[in-house]
């Protein structure tokens, strides 16, 4: 199912080729760091007088960040988190729940590691500037709605070409049947893993096909604010949130479910990104698409090995609560995922949310997400001469927070409760 499931989003990344990756609107922030990367490494270049050659310049900078990820990284690990807030209030629960990243809300956090930095939320240095802020207080580059208007139009209508497009040009591209087969074949090896086997994953076929349309819808704009921004944003509550009320009190299928969306775009759109790189590089697309295939193929044999090895050897891996103090081997990702099971599986969004829940405002979210993009556009048209309206972006700022979960420093009581006379072993009785 790992392997039909990835190939499943390179067959959905081919139908979109057209608009998120010939389209020269679409330019991907990331894809350009590795296009400078690569060109550092093999362009023969001549260094300048009193300076030095971009290969100079990387092993400089390589060499000194080496040296100096040894000092939080071996010698002072401590200085790799500190939570601020939890320092200056030590005794008190609250402070803990807000400072604490693991356990909290993760705020005025600090570090001298690099790989904390970027490690979770990738590199900040490769994300336009406006998009950091963004995230941050509520700004972005560009509007996506309009962005996704500007990438339809162009792909379809306009005979503006970039460069990079005329210079492939010699190259022949993939055929579409090729990504048409795999799609068919691995939905169909996905229902059969689903239907088999003693229907031990409890989603039905329907389910299967449920997921790909809803990729099928959310690729391109999705794609859209990926390509010009940087930020993705993924289909898990959406998913969750379906399959929970289509098919309640399957906690297993609800999981299953929500892998297949998200597995599946994030493969499609990360192969487009690929793809992308290989345009900009004059990569022959075939070449790439055999290298990507075999590629994953051979990773998800690794890593579904690698990951059998470590539960077999590695006693009481994920289990927090049973692991000594220190171990590395806590899985808070795995811990989410259980809870989100739980939540819209097995309660379901019916009785948690609506219309029964107590949290049933907190769908009012989706309301503002769907109308206030629109907002912003009209707001854009209503008043041409305010630039700073085209960059906010709802999208965005929602979706930035979330990355915020699993991640961050750990404070011990961060974990304590704060209703008045509970009493917890380990933690003070407020």
């Amino acid at each position: 199912m790992i392997i039909t499931n990835q190939l499943l989003g390179y067959g959905f990344a081919g139908i979109f080729m057209k608009f998120l990756v010939y389209n020269p609107y679409m330019w991907y922030p990331f894809t350009l760091l590795d296009v400078s990367f690569y060109r550092a490494l093999h362009e023969v270049e001549v260094r300048p007088k009193r300076g030095i050659t971009k290969l100079q310049f990387f092993v400089v900078v390589s060499v000194a960040s080496f040296a100096y990820a040894m000092i939080p990284g071996y010698f002072f690990p401590s200085i790799g988190a500190l939570s601020v807030v939890c320092l200056f209030w030590k005794s008190s629960v609250i402070a803990q729940l807000i400072g604490s990243g693991r356990n909290g809300f993760g705020i005025a956090p600090f570090t001298f590691n690099w790989n904390v930095v970027s490690g979770y939320l990738s590199n900040p240095l490769v994300f336009p500037s406006s998009t950091i802020i963004n995230t941050a207080i509520g700004f972005i580059v560009m509007d996506v709605w309009q962005q996704f208007k500007l990438a339809y139009g162009n792909s379809t209508n306009s005979t503006f070409e970039d460069a990079h497009n005329r210079l492939k040009k010699k190259y022949n591209p993939v055929p579409q049947w090729w990504f048409c087969a795999i799609i068919i074949s691995t939905i169909g090896l996905l229902i059969f893993s689903c239907e088999g086997f003693g229907k031990q994953f409890q989603l039905p076929y329907w389910g299967i096909l449920l997921s790909c349309l809803l990729v099928m819808i959310f690729i391109l704009p999705l794609g859209v604010l990926g390509a010009t921004t940087g930020q993705y944003i993924t289909l898990n509550v959406v998913a969750e949130v379906l399959i929970g009320y289509i098919y309640p009190g399957k906690p297993i299928a609800n999981m299953v479910f929500k892998e297949l969306c998200l597995s599946t775009q994030d493969h499609a759109l990360n192969f487009i990104s690929d793809f992308k790189l290989a345009n900009y590089m004059k990569i022959p697309p075939k070449s790439m698409f055999v290298a990507q295939t075999i590629g994953t193929i051979i990773s998800t044999i690794v890593s579904m090995a690698t990951s059998w090895w470590l539960f077999s050897t590695v006693e009481n891996i994920c289990e927090p609560e049973k692991l000594p103090k220190g171990s590395p081997w806590t899985c808070p990702q795995i811990t989410a995922t259980y809870d989100f099971s739980v939540i819209w599986g097995v309660l379901g969004p019916k009785r948690m949310f609506f219309p029964d829940g107590m949290y049933s405002k907190l769908y009012y979210f989706f309301l503002i997400g769907a109308i206030t993009p629109l907002l912003t556009w009209v707001l854009s048209k209503l008043f041409p001469e305010k630039g700073w309206i085209k960059s906010i972006n709802i999208p965005v700022i929602l979706g930035g927070a979330s990355a915020l979960l699993g991640a961050g420093t750990v404070s011990p009581l961060s974990q304590c409760p704060t209703a008045p006379g509970v009493s917890v072993q380990g933690c003070p009785v407020l």
